[in-house]
């Protein structure tokens, strides 16, 4: 009984401080880095980097996977949201599926939270 009680208080404090990261979420993300070559030898551009480089706004009244979901400034097809255990940047006709130009695994209850260890994959 007492190691379901401290079960319970655990997930009850996690459950806490991924709500206060939720609600506490930035208004504004900026995605930024440089292009390197991937491990099979494919290397993204900066033709390509560039159209999803930028800073992306939270829209307060959209969330997809329980997660805000961001719009790139000055381009209402490019959004990034969260399903599945991966956040995702991809386009808007995608948002919610598992359709992305890059993702990352990782299960943060915001962008600004995704662990150093999260590698963004094409």
């Amino acid at each position: 009984a007492e190691a379901e009680a401290e079960a319970e208080a655990s997930g009850s404090e996690e459950a806490e401080v991924w709500a206060r990261q939720l609600a506490e979420a930035a208004p504004v993300v900026r995605l930024e880095g440089q292009p390197r070559r991937q491990r099979h030898g494919w290397t993204v551009t900066w033709s390509v980097a560039r159209r999803w480089l930028g800073s992306y706004d939270r829209l307060d009244r959209v969330q997809v996977g329980g997660r805000h979901v961001y719009c790139r400034r000055g381009s209402s097809s490019r959004v990034l949201w969260f399903t599945a255990g991966f956040w995702h940047f991809g386009h808007i006709q995608y948002l919610g599926s598992q359709t992305a130009a890059l993702f990352v695994a990782d299960s943060a209850a915001c962008p600004e939270a995704i662990g150093e260890e999260g590698v963004w994959h094409v």
